[in-house]
């Protein structure tokens, strides 16, 4: 088979394409060509779900060094208390 005649892609025989022809008609195309709106917009919400994600980790990161920090000092404060009770 030429390359005139066309090109075999996973078993599937794909013709080709005039140079001239910008558009491809095949079922697959149009189908692709429908869905394209609804995969860019998959993929916006993926791109903000990841940002968010990473905000979010970012916060949750912050959120236990605080809660370490205040753990530390409550039981610097017990301390003091005990040995203030003691003396």
């Amino acid at each position: 088979m030429s390359a005139a005649e066309g090109r075999t892609a996973n078993r599937v025989q794909v013709p080709e394409v005039d140079p001239g022809q910008r558009d491809c008609a095949c079922a697959l195309c149009k189908e692709l060509a429908r869905a394209l709106p609804d995969v860019r917009e998959l993929f916006r919400s993926h791109a903000r779900l990841f940002r968010e994600n990473a905000e979010l980790k970012i916060q949750l990161r912050d959120a236990r060094a605080d809660k370490e920090r205040l753990l530390s000092r409550m039981a610097e404060m017990q301390q003091r208390l005990v040995a203030g009770e003691r003396g």
